[in-house]
This record gives C-alpha cells, sequence and structure tokens, in this order.
C-alpha cells in the first residue's frame, strides 16, 4: 500500500483505511489469512468482569443477513490482558480496544485498568450496551448519558478514544454530537440494528433473547445514511460500519463519511480473505478513478443532493451507455466529484457487516459483529 492510503485517527496513523469490525477478525485468522494487510485489528468488547453472554438461540439467518444476540461474552479484563492481547500484538496493524459496561461506572473501570497499557493504540467505546441503572435503555441513546461516559474514559485514557454509536435512536446526529462534547477522538457508525425472527412452527422467536442485532448487506443504505448524517453533525472523523459487500460500497461510504471502512466476518471461511483484498482493491480505485487533487485525507463528501457540483464530463461514452452504472460509478470514472462548501474536516470509514470473495457480485448469506 502507498503513502496515499495512509490515514490517521488523532494521533493513530493506520497504513490503509481497512478494519475488522469488533471482533470478528482476531489474531486465530491470521493462519487463513495475511492480518499484516489491514489497517488495525479491533478487539470484541471486554468488560470489568466475566460474562456469559446471551441464551440460545443466539444466531438466525435473514433475508440479507442474519440476526446476533451473542450478548458480548467477555473473560474480563484480566484474563483479556494476560491471555488475549499478546495475541493481537503479534501483528504489525494497530490493535483498537473495544471496551463496554452495564453502568456508567464500569466504563471507567475497564478504561482505568487499561490505562497505560503497552500496544494498545486506541480504545472504542461501545455504548450500545445496556444500561442497567436505566432500566435496560441503551447506553448510547441518551446525549447526556453519552457524554458523561465518553468524557469520563477520555479523561482515563492516554490514547485516541472512539466512540461506536447505536442506529437504534430517533437522531444520530444528537448522539454524534454527545460523543463529540464527550471529547471523543473519532466516531464509528453503526452498530447492529435491533430485529426479529419468528418461527411459524413453534410461534417463537427464533432468538432466544427474542429480540437480535441485525447485520449484513441489507443495511448497508440505512448505515450510509447514519455515517452521512453523522459525519454532517460533528468534525471528527466517522468510521462507517455496515452492510459493505464490494469496493463499490466502501466507496459509497468514503464519499459519505469519508475516509476508512470495515469489514466484519463472513459465515463461509473461504470469503474472509475479502477484508485483506480490499485494501489492494480499493486503492486501484483511488489511483485511477479519482482526481489527482484526492487524498484519503481530503476525500469529496456528500453533502445534500443541491451540492453535488459536477466539472464538464471528460468520458466520450454516449449517455445511454453512462445510464448504465451507477452514478457514484460514473462520477467516479469522470473524476467530475467536487467537495461541497464547509463539508467538515478529514472523515473516516470502516467496513461493517458484510464480506465476499473478489470479483464475485453476489453477497455472503450471513455475517455477524458485536
Amino acid at each position: 500500500m502507498s503513502a496515499r492510503s495512509a490515514v490517521r485517527i488523532g494521533s493513530l496513523e493506520l497504513a490503509n483505511p481497512v478494519m475488522p469490525a469488533s471482533g470478528c477478525f482476531g489474531p486465530e485468522l491470521g493462519q487463513l489469512i495475511d492480518l499484516n494487510q489491514v489497517g488495525a485489528l479491533v478487539t470484541k468488547t471486554i468488560f470489568f468482569g466475566p460474562r456469559s453472554g446471551n441464551p440460545a438461540h443466539r444466531l438466525a439467518e435473514t433475508y440479507g443477513g442474519m440476526l446476533n444476540s451473542v450478548g458480548i461474552p467477555s473473560p474480563g479484563v484480566e484474563v483479556f490482558l494476560t491471555d488475549i492481547l499478546p495475541r493481537y500484538t503479534t501483528w504489525q496493524p494497530p490493535t483498537i480496544v473495544s471496551i463496554g459496561g452495564l453502568t456508567v461506572g464500569e466504563y471507567f473501570e475497564v478504561a482505568d485498568r487499561l490505562a497505560g497499557v503497552p500496544d494498545i493504540d486506541a480504545l472504542e467505546v461501545n455504548i450500545s450496551c445496556p444500561n442497567l441503572e436505566a432500566g435496560g435503555l441503551e447506553i448510547g441513546a441518551v446525549p447526556a448519558t453519552v457524554e458523561e461516559v465518553l468524557r469520563g474514559v477520555v479523561d482515563r485514557s492516554t490514547v485516541p478514544v472512539i466512540a461506536k454509536l447505536t442506529p437504534n435512536v430517533t437522531s444520530i446526529a444528537d448522539i454524534a454530537r454527545a460523543a463529540e462534547a464527550g471529547g471523543a477522538t473519532a466516531i464509528s457508525a453503526i452498530n447492529a440494528v435491533m430485529g426479529m425472527e419468528v418461527d411459524l412452527r413453534t410461534r417463537r422467536a427464533e432468538i432466544g433473547a427474542t429480540t437480535a442485532g441485525w447485520s449484513g448487506p441489507a443495511i448497508k443504505p440505512l448505515a450510509l445514511r447514519m455515517v452521512w448524517q453523522a459525519a454532517n453533525a460533528v468534525s471528527l472523523p466517522v468510521i462507517g460500519i455496515g452492510g459493505i459487500a464490494t469496493a463499490e460500497h466502501a466507496l459509497e461510504f468514503i464519499l459519505a463519511g469519508r475516509a476508512r471502512y470495515r469489514s466484519a466476518r463472513p459465515r463461509s471461511l473461504t470469503r474472509i480473505r475479502w477484508c485483506a483484498w480490499l485494501p489492494t482493491s480499493t486503492s486501484g480505485w483511488w489511483s485511477t478513478r479519482l482526481t489527482s487533487s484526492t487524498s484519503w485525507a481530503r476525500c469529496r463528501s456528500v453533502r445534500r443532493s443541491t451540492s453535488w457540483r459536477a466539472a464538464p464530463a471528460t468520458s466520450s461514452r454516449s449517455a445511454a451507455a453512462a445510464g448504465a452504472i451507477s452514478p457514484t460509478t460514473r462520477l467516479l470514472q469522470e473524476g467530475t466529484l467536487r467537495r461541497a462548501p464547509n463539508s467538515g474536516t478529514t472523515h473516516a470509514v470502516r467496513i461493517g457487516t458484510a464480506a465476499c470473495a473478489p470479483n464475485s457480485r453476489s453477497y455472503p448469506r450471513a455475517l455477524t459483529s458485536d
């Protein structure tokens, strides 16, 4: 990867903008793919003490994705530091540690324990956890609580702090602004969308906890919209997650939220090479289809439909032929995108919850993340 592919989140520099979603690509997959090809590794969310997770059944396939109610089982922070973190640090990419809490205070306990630990390059605060002090309401659903959690973690940390936002809110822009007010270095969006499936034979929910997080290619339009809204609400980098299944999808997130993205775990082991292949694939797009003045740090952004400003087309194809491809692809090929005024600072995008084989248009059958 060239220096053109490098991106920065606060003081943390990544060789490229590809990151697996939290917990989806652990060091155990280093036997199957070269993990050094990704920009960073992101751990599964850890809590202060051990957690067993949710009751079975935890997974259910649904159209365009899957339902996941694993419940984020965690061995606790001490086991994580002694047994799990050392396996991540054997690889070259930076390690981003995802932390969670069932109370506001638990986030602070985890942050205190991780403070100053070598080889932790950033923290991601998973604020999608249920707040036991507020009747189980998601911590990330209340702006005041989001700001309180982020401020406390930031005060206890010396590394960049990323706020991972839940999509299960009325206004993700309000939550993003609260994270920024709390001192977050960056935002990642989105976590899984709440969903449900019913087994008609048993007349019961297919998931043991009844509802579950829905992820996969079907949520991409929703994720893209929320990344765009968050990017326009704050001046922080935004890391996009959700339904990315092709390099073209990654480009859409970059245009909507500006500069990094994440990929998650495929169901088929033959498809996990997607995460390592994607940096090379998307790098080719930047060099061949974006204007020479465009860099990862200043990627063109989408504001509103009235903010698209097109330069004279350089393509010689006919209007009919041009209409046969997507508008985003055509604009990239022609180099006609222009940055809208007041479009904010450098933003980030992660590939969230999808993967497929290189050069394949098919979607994975089911994927999962935190």
